[in-house]
């Protein structure tokens, strides 16, 4: 995971000044479940909005991946993963560099058509080793 957030870090100018993160408002909720509803599969920052039952979700080992029918779902749930434990803030990545990170990493395996080694399973694993980090 180390390695994970180390790469995010090449993903962004780090000679910049100081990045400050927008925190997620829950007014954007609406906009969110829309985007869901519409199909949208496209990560942007604005879907990192956390949801009242994520970290119960998360902290559950028969949480299944596969079984949610959405990328921006399964996405927004990995970003409330890494934010819940401060890798987001401790390697200050931006939102913005966060989704387009996770959209490189679908098209990647969107691309390889692996019936097994797909974003389901790499979140699969990220979502297990938040709940193992955290318990």
């Amino acid at each position: 995971m180390i390695e994970l957030m180390v790469k995010l870090n090449t993903f962004q100018n780090l000679d910049e000044s100081p990045v400050h993160r927008k925190k997620p408002q829950t007014e954007k909720h609406d906009l969110y479940l829309s985007r869901i509803s519409s199909g949208v599969d496209t990560i942007e920052a604005l879907d990192f909005i956390p949801i009242e039952n994520d970290l119960e979700n998360l902290a559950d080992w028969n949480l299944s991946i596969p079984a949610i029918e959405n990328d921006l779902e399964k996405s927004r749930l990995a970003w409330r993963c890494l934010d819940r434990l401060k890798l987001l803030d401790e390697f200050k990545v931006p939102l913005d560099t966060l989704a387009n990170f996770f959209n490189d990493v679908r098209a990647g395996y969107i691309k390889n058509k692996n019936p097994f080694h797909n974003y389901d399973h790499a979140l699969q694993g990220t979502s297990h080793w938040c709940i193992f980090c955290c318990i």
